[in-house]
This record gives structure tokens, C-alpha cells and sequence, in this order.
């Protein structure tokens, strides 16, 4: 395996962003990341994304982000890891490198709750009303293998 580096970075200041859709979190940390790194093009995109598909209704997110950033005809892939997807995109892209099979690869996380039910996120998470003995449930920012840790919220 030949040695890696991170050779850019871009991130968003954290908060509700009501005014930006989840393309435009991701693509401002996107494109701030390719500007630091002194490239035009990259070779392929990996996207961490828990439940894009339920909270922000697009499940597609490899192939959208590269056309909104530009890069289109590249290969992208959405990585799903519960709250460590933007972890598992980074090591992706660096497996990637270190096999020699890419030179330059994007990784990044996005999360964007749109409006989230709590119907929703019981959905997503596998929790149903009055279950209490779930084994590892996963709410953004907490793991837990009891649903008393909830503390009834959901």
C-alpha cells in the first residue's frame, strides 16, 4: 500500500441552516476542500449520509453531489454507517488511494434533518412505540442498547 495524505479540507459552520438543502451543506464543504487541495479534478466522491432518503428525501447521493460540484462522470457512492458515515467515507477514500486505484478521492459527511417526524426517525431507527429492549438503536449523536436512554422521546 502506497502512503496517504489529506491533502484539503472544507467544512460548514454547524447549525439548523434552514436556508440550504442537503446539495449545498455538502457542496460548500465540498468545494472549500478541492480549492485547499489545488485540484480541478478527482478521480472519485464518497458521501456519509445516514438517512438521506427519509430525512431529506434523496437516497442518490454519490452521483448528485459530483454533478453539483462539478465532477460529473465520476464514480460516487453514498456510505451509510449510522452516526459514523462520514468516518467510513474517509476510510473508503483512503483504501482507495492506498491501493493505487485513485489518486485523488473527496470524502465528506452530511446530515440534513428536513422537518423530522418522530414517526420518522422511529422508522429509520428501528424503534416502535413501547419497545423498550432495543439493541443498539442509533439516534443522531447517541447509541444506546436500551431504549431507556431515550428517555420517552421518541
Amino acid at each position: 500500500m502506497r502512503e496517504v495524505a489529506i491533502i484539503g479540507v472544507g467544512m460548514t459552520k454547524f447549525g439548523e441552516l434552514w436556508g440550504q438543502g442537503i446539495r449545498d451543506v455538502f457542496a460548500e464543504a465540498a468545494l472549500k476542500a478541492i480549492e485547499e487541495a489545488g485540484v480541478a479534478q478527482i478521480d472519485s466522491l464518497y458521501v456519509g449520509c445516514m438517512s438521506s432518503g427519509l430525512y431529506a428525501y434523496q437516497e442518490h447521493l454519490g452521483s448528485v453531489m459530483a454533478d453539483y460540484i462539478g465532477q460529473k462522470g465520476i464514480p460516487a457512492a453514498r456510505v451509510e454507517s449510522a452516526c459514523a458515515s462520514g468516518s467510513t467515507s474517509i476510510r473508503a477514500a483512503f483504501m482507495e488511494v492506498a491501493s493505487g486505484m485513485s489518486d485523488i478521492v473527496l470524502a465528506g459527511g452530511v446530515e440534513k434533518n428536513v422537518g423530522c417526524r418522530r414517526r420518522n426517525i422511529r422508522s429509520c431507527c428501528s424503534i416502535r412505540p413501547g419497545v423498550r429492549s432495543i439493541q443498539w438503536s442509533y439516534i443522531p449523536g447517541i447509541i444506546c442498547n436500551d431504549g431507556s436512554c431515550l428517555h420517552g422521546k421518541i
